[in-house]
């Protein structure tokens, strides 16, 4: 809220630990295919996401505003992001 130094976020709960027991249950095969789908190669931790929330709860975050931050290792990028390039600033819509 303008003016006031207050800053909210809302964090939506992902079952780290219940996930992580049943990947744990997997059979090697079905694990390390769930791991391949994982661009990081690797399930993240809990202390993972609490250091975001720590630095969105502090001052350094002050100018984030209306975001969403996906931690999930890369999982919810497109495949046509690896290979889309950013355009440059010239052939942005209102740049002359």
């Amino acid at each position: 809220m303008k003016g006031t130094g207050v800053s909210s976020a809302c964090m939506v709960k992902q079952p780290f630990s219940a996930f992580r027991t049943i990947v744990a249950g997997l059979p090697e095969e079905a694990r390390r295919r769930l791991l391949a789908v994982i661009p990081m190669g690797r399930m993240g931790t809990a202390e993972e996401v609490a250091a975001l929330v720590v630095f969105l709860a502090g001052p350094q975050a002050g100018f984030i505003t209306g975001q969403t931050i996906v931690v999930d290792g890369g999982v919810m990028i497109p495949a046509s992001a690896a290979t889309d390039t950013v355009p440059s600033a010239g052939t942005l819509p209102g740049s002359a």
